[in-house]
C-alpha cells in the first residue's frame, strides 16, 4: 500500500483520537471523523465536523468535543510534524499545513514522473466492466448519449489510473426480436417513417439503389443499423476519441441462445409463473414495485429478459464489479435489473448503475426540440463540428449525472476566458510558457528547494495542487466525475490568480523563484494528468 493521502492520513489519526477519547460511542466512526475541504473564507486547508457529529454519541457538547480532539491531535507526529496549527470553532476542527510540508510536496510533483501517486493495495484491485452509450442503431448518435458517453470514458480513465483493470464495452441492440430493429425494417421497407431522418432515407436509398434491401423486416432492419452502427463506431472512435475494448452484438445473445438459457434458469429457480398467456418474473419477492413480464403472449423474449441474459453474461467473464451507465428513460428498469440478478444470487454491491439526465441545447433564448423516433434532433456529430470534443466533454461533465445540463452553444463557442475549457487551457499554456522560457534563459529550477520562504501568493495554488490524488481517489469511489471539471476550474483560477500576482523568472530572491518554478512546473503536470483523465488535449499556444 502506498503512502496515504493527506487527507486519509488526517482521518486515520483524528479516528484514532476520538476512539482514544470516546471508546464507549457507538457509531461509524469513519462516516463522523470525516475531514473535506473548508470554504476559501477560513484560514484553514482542511476542515472536520467531528465535534457536531460525535456530540450526540459522546454526550457532550461540540465545541468542547473539538477541543479535546484538537489537543490530542497536537501529540500525534504526523500532526505535529507537518500541521501548522489546529483550531476549533463551533465543533469544527480546522487543520492548517506548515509553508515547508507544502513547499516539500511541490518539489516532490515537480520533479515526479507520476502524477497520481496512491493506489489500492494488490488484493484491493478490481477487475471492472464499464458499459455506456449502448444507443438504439436507428440513427447517429444524439446528445442524450453524449453525457454516457463522456462520463463513462472519463469514469473508465480515473478507475484505471487509480489501480483497478478496466474493460470499456459497447452494447448493440441489433437483436432481430427487437420491436425497435423490426420497426426500422418498416421504415427500410417503406411501411412506416418511424426513426426517418435526412440520414437514414440516404442509407436506404442508397440499398435500394443496389438492390440490397431484404424483404423481411427483421432482416430489413438488421441491415439498416449495421450500416448505422458502421458509421456510429467511426464516429465514436475518431471524432470522440473514445477507446471500446468490447462491441457486444444482442444478437449473439440469441444465436447463442443465452436469451433461452437464462429463462431456463429462471424457471429452474422457481421465479417464473403464467399469466395472460405471458411468462412473468417474480421482481416483486426481491425489491421490485411489480412482477415483470420476461416473455409476451406472442412469445417474444422481452428487453428485460435479454438484458437479465446479458448481465449474467458478464459476470461469467469474471468481473468483480459492473458499472452500467444509462439515459434517463432507463430509470424505472434499474430497481427491477437488480431484483432479477438479486433473485439469482447476485450480490446487489457488485452493479451501479448510473443514471444521466437529459439534456437541452442552447443558443441565445432558444431551446432545440429534439425527438429520436420523430427524427427531429441535432446529432452529437454536428456539435462536435461546432464547438469541437475539448469544449463538449468539458460541458458535458460540468454538472452531475443527476441533474439536467443546459448547454449553451454560444459560450462553448467562445475563444476567451469566459469559456471554462479556454480559461483552464490557457492555465495550462501559460505555465508551460514560463517554464520554456525558464529553459531557453538557462534558469535552473533546484532539485531540493529550501525551507524558509514565506507563502502568500503560491499558498492557495500549492493547497489545491496536493489535492489532486485526492480528487481522483474521490471519483473512483463516487464516481462523481464532474468533482474533475469543478477541480480544473478551481486550479486554473488558483494559478492566473498567482501568475498575475507573483513574479517568477524575475524575482531576484533566487530562493523564492526556485519555490515558483517549481509551482509553475508542478501546475503545468497536474494539469495536464487531469487534462489526459477528461480525454481533451493538452495545447502548446492559445
Amino acid at each position: 500500500m502506498k503512502t496515504p493521502l493527506i487527507r486519509q492520513q488526517l482521518e486515520i489519526e483524528l479516528i484514532a483520537a476520538a476512539k482514544k477519547l470516546y471508546p464507549a460511542a457507538q457509531i461509524d466512526w469513519e462516516e463522523n471523523c470525516e475531514v473535506g475541504y473548508p470554504p476559501d473564507y477560513f484560514d484553514a486547508d482542511y476542515s472536520s465536523n467531528a465535534g457536531l457529529r460525535l456530540a450526540s454519541a459522546a454526550q457532550e457538547r461540540a465545541d468542547a468535543i473539538a477541543e479535546r480532539l484538537a489537543e490530542t491531535l497536537k501529540t500525534v507526529p504526523f500532526y505535529s510534524a507537518n500541521a501548522a496549527s489546529i483550531k476549533t470553532v463551533n465543533g469544527f476542527l480546522n487543520f492548517k499545513l506548515k509553508d515547508d510540508f507544502l513547499i516539500d510536496k511541490i518539489n516532490v510533483m515537480a520533479h515526479s514522473r507520476r502524477t497520481v501517486h496512491f493506489g489500492p493495495a494488490r488484493s484491493e484491485r478490481k477487475n471492472i466492466l464499464i458499459e455506456f452509450i449502448s444507443a438504439n442503431p436507428t440513427g447517429p448518435l444524439t446528445l442524450g448519449n453524449a453525457r454516457g458517453a463522456f462520463l463513462g470514458d472519463v469514469l473508465s480513465n480515473v478507475l484505471a489510473a487509480s489501480g483497478s483493470k478496466v474493460t470499456r464495452e459497447y452494447y448493440i441492440n441489433n437483436a432481430k426480436n427487437s420491436k425497435q430493429i423490426q420497426e426500422l425494417g418498416k421504415t427500410c421497407l417503406g411501411k412506416s417513417q418511424s426513426y426517418l431522418t435526412p440520414y437514414l432515407a440516404r442509407l436506404i436509398y442508397e440499398l435500394g439503389r443496389k438492390k440490397k434491401i431484404p424483404q423481411g423486416e427483421r432482416e430489413a432492419g438488421y441491415l439498416l443499423s449495421s450500416l448505422v452502427q458502421k458509421h456510429n463506431h467511426a464516429f465514436i472512435t475518431r471524432k470522440l476519441k473514445i477507446k471500446f475494448d468490447a462491441w457486444f452484438k444482442e444478437e449473439e445473445l440469441y444465436r447463442q441462445k443465452a436469451v433461452q438459457k437464462t429463462f431456463a434458469l429462471l424457471k429452474e429457480n422457481n421465479l417464473v409463473y403464467e399469466k395472460d398467456g405471458a411468462q412473468w418474473m417474480k421482481t416483486s419477492d426481491y425489491g421490485d414495485e411489480e412482477d415483470r413480464v420476461l416473455i409476451r403472449s406472442d412469445g417474444e423474449a422481452t428487453y428485460f429478459l435479454t438484458d437479465i441474459a446479458y448481465h449474467l453474461d458478464k459476470y461469467t467473464r469474471g468481473y468483480d464489479a459492473l458499472i452500467d451507465i444509462w439515459g434517463a428513460d432507463h430509470h424505472g428498469h434499474v430497481k427491477r435489473l437488480h431484483a432479477a440478478l438479486r433473485a439469482l444470487g447476485k450480490p446487489p454491491q457488485t452493479l451501479h448503475v448510473i443514471i444521466t439526465q437529459i439534456v437541452r441545447l442552447i443558443e441565445g433564448e432558444e431551446i432545440a426540440k429534439m425527438s429520436k423516433r420523430a427524427g427531429m434532433y441535432v446529432t452529437l456529430e454536428e456539435l462536435i463540428d461546432d464547438v469541437g470534443v475539448d469544449a463538449a466533454r468539458f460541458f458535458f461533465l460540468m454538472r452531475s449525472a443527476h441533474t439536467h445540463i443546459d448547454f449553451d452553444l454560444e459560450l462553448a463557442r467562445e475563444k476567451s476566458e469566459k469559456n471554462p475549457v479556454y480559461y483552464i487551457q490557457y492555465a495550462y499554456v501559460r505555465a508551460g510558457n514560463i517554464l520554456a522560457k525558464a529553459k531557453k534563459e538557462r534558469i535552473p529550477m533546484p532539485r531540493r528547494l529550501p525551507h524558509g520562504s514565506v507563502l502568500v501568493d503560491e499558498r492557495p495554488l500549492m493547497v489545491l495542487l496536493l489535492r489532486f490524488d485526492e480528487i481522483v481517489f474521490d471519483i473512483a469511489k463516487t464516481h462523481h466525475v464532474h468533482q474533475l471539471t469543478n477541480y480544473l476550474t478551481d486550479t486554473a483560477r488558483a494559478f492566473h490568480n498567482f501568475y498575475e500576482r507573483a513574479r517568477v523568472l524575475q524575482e531576484s530572491n533566487k530562493e523564492l523563484r526556485g519555490v515558483r518554478l517549481a509551482l509553475c512546473a508542478a501546475t503545468h503536470k497536474i494539469l495536464g494528468a487531469a487534462f489526459d483523465l477528461m480525454g481533451i488535449s493538452r495545447p502548446k499556444k492559445m
